[in-house]
Parts: C-alpha cells; sequence; structure tokens
C-alpha cells in the first residue's frame, strides 16, 4: 500500500469517528428540540379562584394575568368542567359532588407560558399570587425543570457544532496560507484531493451509521429524513469512496493523469452537490418560517379584531347593565315598600284587634258600673237606719263604684291611645301604598318608554334605510337625466348647439302649465326630516286633479325622448329650440312618440298618478319652473 493510501486510510477512519459524533450532536439537538416542545406543550400554570368571585371580576382576573410577563395563554375552566375532569379519572366524584348538594370546587385558569419564562416559572407565580382573587398558584415542578433541561441540551448540541464547523474552516484556511505562502498551493491541492474525498466519504460513513443506530427512536422526532433523502445521501456516500479510491492512486502515465482528472471531476460534482443539498434541504425550513410569519401576522390582526369586538360587547353590555341596575333598584324598592306595607298593614290589625277588645271591655265595664248605681242607689234608703254595718256596707259599695269608675276611666283612655294609633297605622299604609303604587307605575312607565325606544330605534332605522334609498334613487336617477339631456345636446347639429342662449327665449312667468295643479315640491334643496340633510331637486312635481289628468308642453317644440326612465316613471323631453328644453315625468300612455312635432295644445300623455314632474333646461342649465309658468 502507498503512503498517500495509508495517509488517506487514516483521514478516512478519523473522518468516520467524526461523522458519528457529528451526527450524533444532531440527532441530539434534534430529539431535544421535539421533546422539549411536547413537554412545554402539556406544562401549565393552575391559578385556583376563590370563592364567590363574580364573572366581571374573574374578567378582570384573567386580563392581570395576560398582563404577567411571558404569558402566552390564560384559559377558564369553570367548575363544572373539572367535575368532568376528574370524573375522567375517578367515576364516582361527581356522586360524591351530588351528595354534598353543590359544587366545592372552584373554577381556576390555566396559563401557557412562553419558551423562555419557563425557567422563570416560579417568578411568575410569585407576581400571579399577587392577585387577590387568586386562592392558589401552582405548577409542575419536575416539568418545569425538564424543558429547560432540553432547551440546554438542544443549545449545547448546537454550540458544539459551530465550534467545530469554525475550527475545521480555521483548520482549512491556515492550510491554504500555508500552502499559498510556500508556493506549493496547486501541487498541495493535487496531493490532497484523494485526502479530502476520504474524509467526505467518511464523515458521510460515520454519519449514516449513527442514524441508522438511532433509526429506531426516530418516532420521537415526526421531522425525521424521508426514505428517499437517506438513500441519497448513501449513494452520495458511495461516490465520495470510489472517488478517494481513484484519487489515491500513484500517478503513473496517461492512464493514471486520466484517472485523476476523472476522480477531480467526481469530486468536484459531489462537492457540488453536497452544497446544493443543504440548500434544497432549508427551502422548507424558509417555507415554513415563512409561514410561520404569515400565521403570527394573522394571529395579530385576530387578536386586534378580538381586541376591538370585545372593547364593543364591552361597551354594550354596561350600557344593558346600567339599564338593568335601574330596574333593579326600582324592583328592589318596591319589593322594600311592599314589606313595609304588609308590615304596617300587620299593625293596623294587630291594633284594630285590640281597639275591638277595648270596646267590649268597655261596654262590659259600663254595664256592671250601671248595675252597681242602680242597686248602690235602692238599697241606699234601706241602709240608712242599719246603723254601723249598713254604714260599712255603704262605705264599701261606694268604693267599690269608685274603683270600677276609674277602670272604666282607665280603659276608655288606652282605647283613644289604641285608636289614635290604629289610625296613624292605617294612615301610613295607605301613604306606602300609594308610593307603592307610584313606584310601580314608573316601573312600568320605564319598561314602556325602554320598549318605546326600541321600537322607534328600529322604526329610525328603517326609516334613514328607506330614505337613504330614495335618496341614492332620486340622484342617482338626476345625474342619468342629466347625461341623457346632454348626451341629446351634443346629438343636434353645430350651428343648432352655437344658436343657443343663455336665457330661454320666452319672458318669464309667460309659460302655460302642463296641468292645472298645486307645485308640491319645488325646485332647489330640500330637508329630509328622516335624515336631517339635503337634497338637489331640478325640477318641481305639480299635484294631478286626478289620475289620468292630460299634460301638455309649455311651448311648441320636438320630442326627442318619449319613454320609461328610471324613477320618473314614462317621461317625455321636448326640444324647444336654443337650448331650451322642457322634462315631464310619471307620465302614463298613449304617450306621443319621438320625433313628432308637438304645439301647447296637443296632449304629451296623461298623469300615472297624484303628482306629474316638470323640468325646465337652459342650455344644459336646471331652471326653477315656477320663475317662467304663469303666476
Amino acid at each position: 500500500m502507498s503512503a498517500i493510501r495509508r495517509v488517506n486510510s487514516r483521514v478516512f477512519l478519523a473522518a468516520v469517528m467524526a461523522g458519528l459524533l457529528g451526527e450524533s450532536l444532531l440527532i441530539l439537538e434534534a430529539q431535544s428540540r421535539a421533546l422539549e416542545a411536547a413537554v412545554r406543550g402539556d406544562f401549565r400554570v393552575v391559578a385556583a379562584l376563590e370563592a364567590g368571585v363574580d364573572e366581571e371580576r374573574r374578567g378582570v382576573v384573567e386580563e392581570r394575568l395576560l398582563a404577567l410577563p411571558g404569558t402566552e395563554t390564560v384559559d377558564y375552566v369553570s367548575p363544572a368542567r373539572v367535575v368532568e375532569r376528574l370524573a375522567e379519572r375517578d367515576p364516582g366524584f361527581p356522586q360524591a359532588v351530588a351528595l354534598i348538594g353543590e359544587n366545592p370546587v372552584p373554577g381556576f385558569f390555566e396559563a401557557r407560558l412562553a419558551a423562555g419564562q419557563v425557567a422563570q416559572a416560579a417568578e411568575w407565580v410569585k407576581a400571579a399570587e399577587a392577585i387577590g382573587e387568586l386562592a392558589e398558584v401552582s405548577y409542575s415542578a419536575p416539568a418545569a425543570r425538564a424543558v429547560v433541561e432540553l432547551q440546554f441540551y438542544a443549545r449545547w448540541a448546537r454550540l458544539v457544532l459551530g465550534a467545530a464547523a469554525c475550527l475545521a474552516g480555521a483548520a482549512a484556511a491556515a492550510w491554504l496560507w500555508g500552502a499559498w505562502r510556500s508556493g506549493t498551493l496547486a501541487e498541495g491541492a493535487r496531493r490532497s484531493a484523494g485526502a479530502a474525498l476520504a474524509a467526505a466519504g467518511g464523515w458521510c460513513a460515520g454519519a449514516l451509521a449513527a442514524a441508522a443506530a438511532a433509526r429506531p427512536a426516530a418516532a420521537w422526532n415526526p421531522a425525521w429524513p424521508e426514505p428517499a433523502v437517506q438513500a441519497g445521501a448513501l449513494a452520495l456516500c458511495t461516490l465520495f469512496i470510489l472517488a478517494w479510491r481513484a484519487a489515491s492512486e500513484p500517478a503513473a502515465g496517461p492512464a493514471s493523469r486520466g484517472r485523476e482528472r476523472r476522480a477531480a471531476a467526481v469530486a468536484l460534482t459531489l462537492f457540488a452537490a453536497a452544497w446544493a443539498l443543504p440548500g434544497r434541504a432549508a427551502e422548507p425550513a424558509a417555507k415554513h418560517k415563512r409561514e410561520l410569519q404569515a400565521l403570527t401576522r394573522e394571529l395579530e390582526k385576530a387578536k386586534g379584531e378580538a381586541e376591538r369586538f370585545r372593547a364593543e360587547a364591552g361597551k354594550a353590555e354596561r350600557e344593558l347593565g346600567q339599564t338593568r341596575r335601574k330596574q333593579g333598584r326600582l324592583e328592589s324598592r318596591i319589593a322594600s315598600l311592599r314589606r313595609q306595607s304588609d308590615e304596617a298593614d300587620g299593625t293596623r290589625r294587630s291594633l284594630g284587634g285590640r281597639l275591638a277588645t277595648l270596646d267590649l271591655a268597655r261596654a262590659e265595664v259600663r254595664r256592671r258600673l250601671a248595675r252597681e248605681l242602680s242597686d248602690y242607689s235602692r238599697r241606699e234608703t234601706l241602709l240608712a237606719s242599719a246603723g254601723t254595718v249598713g254604714v260599712l256596707e255603704d262605705a264599701v259599695r261606694r268604693g267599690a263604684v269608685h274603683a270600677k269608675t276609674a277602670y272604666l276611666g282607665g280603659v276608655s283612655a288606652e282605647h283613644r291611645r289604641t285608636a289614635t294609633e290604629h289610625a296613624a297605622a292605617e294612615r301610613r299604609r295607605a301613604a306606602l301604598s300609594r308610593k307603592t303604587r307610584s313606584e310601580l307605575s314608573e316601573l312600568e312607565r320605564a319598561r314602556k318608554s325602554g320598549a318605546k325606544a326600541r321600537e322607534t330605534f328600529a322604526e329610525t332605522t328603517r326609516r334613514m334605510g328607506e330614505a337613504e334609498a330614495r335618496i341614492r334613487g332620486l340622484e342617482e336617477s338626476r345625474r342619468a337625466l342629466t347625461s341623457l339631456v346632454r348626451e341629446l345636446e351634443k346629438r343636434e347639429p353645430k350651428s343648432a348647439q352655437a344658436a343657443y342662449r343663455a336665457d330661454p327665449p320666452v319672458k318669464a312667468r309667460s309659460l302655460p302649465w302642463p296641468l292645472a295643479g298645486k307645485v308640491v315640491s319645488r325646485f332647489g334643496k330640500r330637508r329630509v326630516p328622516e335624515l336631517g340633510t339635503w337634497t338637489v331637486h331640478n325640477g318641481v312635481e305639480i299635484a294631478a286633479p286626478a289620475a289620468g289628468a292630460v299634460v301638455r308642453p309649455v311651448l311648441p317644440g320636438e320630442i326627442i325622448f318619449s319613454g320609461p326612465f328610471r324613477s320618473y316613471g314614462n317621461v317625455v323631453i321636448v326640444n324647444h329650440g336654443g337650448g331650451f328644453y322642457s322634462i315631464y315625468g310619471h307620465l302614463q300612455g298613449p304617450l306621443q312618440a319621438k320625433g313628432t312635432r308637438v304645439r301647447p295644445e296637443a296632449v304629451l300623455g296623461k298623469a300615472a298618478g297624484n303628482k306629474v314632474y316638470l323640468e325646465l333646461r337652459q342650455a344644459g342649465r336646471a331652471l326653477d319652473p315656477l320663475r317662467w309658468l304663469k303666476p
């Protein structure tokens, strides 16, 4: 074996080892990234809410969590959803909740952190715990540690590969610099062709060996190369080795030089292929990067739209909340008044019963006192000569009469006081009843006002839409009619156009009316009350005495248009010469035909409805018909 071949064999073996190591590092970096993405996809920080947090405060908590640095998304999980999740692990959990009678599990938020924020998950949790509505914030520390370690392995592999590439480039640059300084660049390149090809072949062989060894674990990484790519790499490795063998032959004679040239050509071809493959491999990455950027922009746009929609929904919800709170306050006051009225009515009934009892007691005392007085008056004569015993009995009877009289007075006083309290309770009940009716009336008025406001808004919106559509139709018809008149003017001979005047060829207030009637729509700007805006009318509308009333021209002339035209219905345009035209709209047939010459007594058509449109134009300029029609 020649010395060159021995050297190249050593280079080949060293390249095989380098290929094994390099491919192993690439596999380590790819698998670390894939595992890190999978673990981080399942990593969540759970923030449980305190009991009794309403929906509005929950929204505030969600906004504060989203505002924390490193937060990607925050999703709310309701208590019912928590029970469903726990039931997947423990089917008896819903039954336990049902026995308790209420769901003891609070709602919570699931926060997803950015890739670079997982290492600071503890600091994020401390910041979240400062939110008063959160009862507990927790996360899986082992999962966070696994994400951080996998990120470190991927970065370490990239760093080692980058350092190896830099060292290889530096070695090649140093060799080229030394060869150039010594003047042996061409000879060294020729002798080193075999070594370079041996190194390339060895690298490919080592890389393929490492890839084959790691193939059973390729399911970890869904982006593993396709079989066609692996077959191409194997073919490339084979060609490199063959080229190295050819370049390692001793240079002797033309055949040897031919082999060298062929080996050099093969080497150049293979290096070109090796240079092109990474570019092609990078194309999908660049494509995915562009797709990711587009997706990011679309996501930002969607977030902006969602934020705008959220603001609009919040505003509408606040307005609706104000209305509901007002009705709630009225209903609360009405309920309080009803309770007070019920209490007053109960007091009134209690005092009424007490008053009835006092009436009975007073009547009974009066009856007994009357009987005592009657007996005392009858026995007074009999006891007058009864001696000491009679005097004592008389004293006892007088005392009893006085006692009953005093008791009757007390009962009467209590009766008066109770009657006063009963009357006051009756007045209070009546006042509360009136106030309750007043509040109910106000609540009913508020409800009717709200319903009427909604109806008014809907009606106003409908009328506004109709008015806008009508205005658009009129404006389009006006522009189209103006364009038609101008087009008809352009068709006239140049001599006739040159004879146009600034004013009509008649005196003011001298034209006959096309039909007898009152002007219902005047010339010029007119306000539309439904929209609070103005529209321009180039003519007037004259009320027809009846449908079918005849319409006549204001001057002799030639009919240049006859037929339907947009919102004006059937239209007749008469050219009176000198650039003066009259236009008649809202007609019904039979109409005079185009090209007919008419006189003022001729019938152009009949009124189709309750009004007829009249427009006068001089040299394309609209005139106010009332200034030219007879008064």
